[in-house]
Parts: C-alpha cells; sequence; structure tokens
C-alpha cells in the first residue's frame, strides 16, 4: 500500500515550484488555462454533448460535474498554491485519479472503436504525466510547465474527440476524427522518444 501511496505522492503535500519563476511568461499563463481543461470539457458534456452517448447518459452526467470539480482542485493546487505546502496537492491528486478511474470505466459498455480512442489516450496522457514528473525531479520547471499543461489538455481533449465521434452520423466525420486521434497520439510518443 505505502508503494501505491508513494507512486501517486498521496503523502506529499509540497510543491516543488521555485517561488522565483517567471509567472509572467506565456508558458506559465498557457499552464494557468490549462487548469480549466475540465472546466472546458465538464460543460461542454453537461450541454453540447448530454444526449451523445444514450446509453451512458446519467453516468456522462455525473463525470461532466466531477471534472467541473477537477478543475476547480487543478487550479487551487497548480496555480494558487504552487510553490506552497498544502494538501490541495493531495486532493487535486486523488480526484484526478478517481475521475481518471471512473471515466476510463466507460470502456465497459463501449463498441471497439471507442474503446480505442480511450486506450490510446489514456496511455499517451500516462506517459505525457510521467515526462511532467521527470522534469519536475530534474528541476526543469520550464519543461515542467510545458508537459504539466499538456497532461491537463490530454484527456479532456481525448474525451472531446470521443464525443465527437459519437456526435456525428457521417462516416466521412467519423474517420476524420479517428485519423486525428491517431496521428496526435502517435506524434506525442514520437517526439517524446516513448
Amino acid at each position: 500500500m505505502e508503494k501505491i501511496i508513494d507512486f501517486f505522492y498521496l503523502n506529499d503535500n509540497n510543491s516543488q515550484f521555485p517561488k522565483n519563476f517567471n509567472k509572467k511568461s506565456n508558458i506559465y499563463k498557457l499552464y494557468i488555462l490549462s487548469s480549466f481543461c475540465y472546466l472546458f470539457i465538464g460543460v461542454l458534456i453537461l450541454t453540447v454533448f448530454k444526449n451523445t452517448v444514450p446509453n451512458l447518459k446519467n453516468i456522462l452526467f455525473i463525470q461532466g460535474i466531477l471534472l467541473i470539480i477537477q478543475s476547480i482542485f487543478t487550479y487551487f493546487a497548480d496555480v494558487k498554491s504552487n510553490g506552497k505546502k498544502s494538501n490541495l496537492h493531495i486532493y487535486d491528486r486523488l480526484i484526478a485519479i478517481f475521475n481518471t478511474i471512473f471515466v476510463i470505466s466507460n470502456i465497459l459498455w463501449l463498441p471497439p472503436v471507442d474503446v480505442g480512442i480511450y486506450i490510446i489516450t489514456l496511455i499517451t496522457g500516462l506517459l505525457i504525466l510521467k515526462k511532467s514528473r521527470d522534469a519536475r525531479h530534474n528541476f526543469k520547471f520550464k519543461k515542467y510547465v510545458m508537459y504539466h499543461s499538456l497532461w491537463h489538455l490530454w484527456f479532456p481533449l481525448g474525451l472531446l474527440f470521443w464525443l465527437l465521434y459519437n456526435y456525428f452520423n457521417n462516416i466521412n466525420y467519423k474517420n476524420f476524427i479517428l485519423l486525428i486521434v491517431f496521428i496526435s497520439n502517435s506524434y506525442i510518443i514520437s517526439v517524446n522518444g516513448f
């Protein structure tokens, strides 16, 4: 159990982020905005895509709300508590773990193509998280900000592509979305030497 706690940093309420990092830089501003990617996809799930996957309608409603909550915790942990000791870092990680498992559990009720979108997004997202952690541990904070912003973006983007895939009935649109999913994930994997 202790290995799991250590792996997910559930006993670490510190932030290694340097207080003197240039918080007026464009990359840091993007980092701040990335915290709201979960809010964006949560709102889309609750509004535009609320009837897109009828057999998951109630589950997606709950997930939409949880993603909005995730965004709030992410912002307060990664931005407002940046460089400070705070239990918000632990709460953010716990909610992220729960939400990731809960959203990925959708594959139990989905056809193979949908499962493929979920799995490739999950694998790429976790590899991005690893890059983010490696950069943080090596005190390369500019890289950390870049990868952590991408981490905040990746799962919401994967969910958006999955929802769009199910939203459209036209096979050409569906194929185009699958092509985007394949190319974007392949690109991230290949340029990062995974």
